[in-house]
């Protein structure tokens, strides 16, 4: 256990929700030393300590930690205590998780980078298999989910254990260069510093990804700052308590299990159905036009165009895959899209895995207390998204003659 205490500047401008706003230089200098010395906002949940000029609505209640230290971390909770202080003294609790349990599969963008990830995948997705659209790009997904995982373990490797062979192979060469300058030798030490860049590269694409950062510009890498970005994301995710009722809840398997009966009950209610039969108003109608476009099968074009308007970046559903895929293997994948989406359109009963999702919880609140605090969203897959995106572009676009 820690304490923290209030500083006497902002880091962001919504922390001061009135009064002398020309604070904005201070604000950058802090977080730019913020920035210089590894620190990071840790997060806060509770009541916030307001600052000495209480009529602005101040907010100076702040704590930080390390990038550093957030290595050693899995959950990380910050709290005030109930003490009659103008102060607000914060309770810092961190812990560390005894068991990890195994991760779903994730397409990685780095694998993309590999000069055998085009050809393996090809190889798999072009072996036949018999039945109707929809159901041959799932069977087709699925079969190269199980190939990747497979691929990955004995092709691709460990990115984190390539980074340090490659980076000890650079230091190994630039030592033999050091001792003899030959011109042998300094091939040597070039092409195995190439290696270490793009181990790094491929880490830094992994760690990127993982934190979900778009705001940096392309090529940019920052290794360690992404590392950081996923731990802070880890911690301050946890839900270390939550009240059902007039009990509180701490035991993460009970957190778990009260989560999955709040949210079951409330999406899998029961329909009840209205017996009234007229209404005093009346209910808006799709016009021809539009309800003639929604039944139209999208154009190639149209397909190719909406695959490549999904963000790269977007996380993925439950199979996994993201965008990213889909457009890297446009080329030897586009034939089996093109006959799922015609099936669809045509009416073809949609197999569950085009319509599964994974349900997140997203808090509305700064502090949440109660499953009620929380909003749940559903991440959905790829194949999802295509066909509500072409339906979307259909009734939004002029009729065709």
């Amino acid at each position: 256990m820690d304490r923290g205490r209030g500083l006497q500047c902002h880091l962001h401008p919504n922390e001061n929700q009135g009064g002398d706003m020309q604070r904005l230089g201070p604000m950058d200098d802090f977080n730019d030393m913020m920035s210089d010395t590894g620190l990071i906002d840790a997060g806060f949940e509770g009541e916030r300590s307001p600052g000495p000029t209480k009529e602005f609505g101040e907010d100076l209640t702040e704590s930080f930690i390390l990038r550093s230290g957030l290595k050693h971390l899995t959950s990380l909770e910050l709290c005030t205590y109930l003490e009659d202080s103008d102060h607000h003294p914060l309770c810092i609790e961190a812990t560390k998780a005894e068991n990890k349990k195994p991760s779903s599969f994730r397409f990685q963008n780095m694998w993309l980078h590999h000069q055998s990830f085009l050809q393996t995948v090809k190889q798999s997705w072009e072996l036949p298999i018999e039945g109707y659209g929809m159901y041959k790009l799932q069977q087709k997904i699925y079969r190269t989910k199980e190939l990747l995982k497979k691929w990955n373990r004995e092709t691709f490797g460990n990115v984190f254990t390539t980074v340090q062979q490659a980076k000890q192979e650079a230091t190994d060469a630039e030592k033999k260069f050091d001792r003899d300058p030959s011109e042998a030798n300094l091939i040597a030490l070039n092409k195995s510093n190439a290696v270490m860049v793009h181990a790094l590269t491929l880490e830094a694409e992994y760690w990127k990804q993982k934190s979900n950062c778009k705001w940096l510009e392309a090529g940019e890498r920052n290794t360690k700052y992404f590392h950081s970005l996923v731990k802070k994301k880890r911690v301050k995710s946890t839900i270390h308590r939550i009240m059902e009722g007039n009990q509180e809840i701490t035991s993460p398997d009970r957190i778990r299990d009260s989560a999955a009966s709040y949210f079951e009950n409330l999406l899998s209610g029961q329909v009840t159905q209205s017996s009234a039969t007229d209404f005093p108003f009346q209910f808006p109608k799709i016009p021809e036009a539009i309800g003639n476009n929604l039944c139209l099968i999208p154009t190639e074009e149209d397909i190719k165009e909406t695959v490549f308007s999904i963000d790269k970046e977007s996380v993925a559903g439950p199979d996994g895959f993201s965008s990213a895929f889909y457009q890297a293997c446009w080329e030897f994948i586009a034939r089996d899209i093109y006959d799922a989406v015609r099936d669809f359109f045509s009416g073809t009963p949609m197999p569950r895995s085009f319509t599964a999702t994974t349900i997140v919880l997203i808090p509305k609140v700064d502090s949440p207390q109660t499953w009620n605090d929380f909003r749940p969203i559903s991440l959905c897959n790829v194949t999802n998204k295509i066909l509500s995106k072409l339906l979307y572009r259909g009734s939004h676009k002029p009729s065709r003659n």
